[in-house]
């Protein structure tokens, strides 16, 4: 695990709606009075989309995550912001009731800075690295 900060726009998996905003991030980060722990997989744990409207605004990604980090498809498939793909290769988190996305804007494969966070009550948390997204689009999430 690494002790360095790194800016990341965090996604806390959370049973109603996803809780997501962009903050500097080490090992562990606290939120809501829960405690998230990095898991240990690194922070390439798959690659990922992200979801864009078709005005180009980021609306959700899509995370393709590896073999080891697929439990957490498991534990969120059935939240009303998740959408699942057949295979279970890969889930869709929706940031809003909005879903239409352009498919043309929508197929990043970006990867790295992409960790997963587990408090102690199972609820997940991924991060994913903000570098790969423009100035305008970071916007949304923070002032980095």
């Amino acid at each position: 695990m690494t002790t360095d900060m790194t800016n990341a726009l965090i996604v806390i998996l959370a049973p109603d709606r996803p809780i997501v905003f962009a903050e500097a991030v080490g090992d562990a980060f606290e939120r809501a009075r829960r405690s998230y722990r990095d898991t240990g997989l690194g922070d390439f744990t798959g690659f990922y989309d992200w979801l864009r409207d078709p005005a180009g605004g980021v609306i959700g990604v899509r995370y393709l995550p590896f073999e080891a980090s697929r439990a957490v498809c498991d534990a969120v498939c059935a939240f009303p912001y998740v959408e699942v793909a057949a295979d279970r290769s890969s889930f869709a988190i929706f940031f809003s009731p909005e879903r239409a996305f352009d498919p043309a804007s929508s197929g990043d494969q970006a990867f790295g800075g992409n960790r997963v966070f587990v408090a102690d009550d199972g609820t997940y948390a991924l991060t994913f690295d903000l570098d790969s997204l423009d100035e305008a689009e970071r916007a949304r999430f923070c002032t980095c």
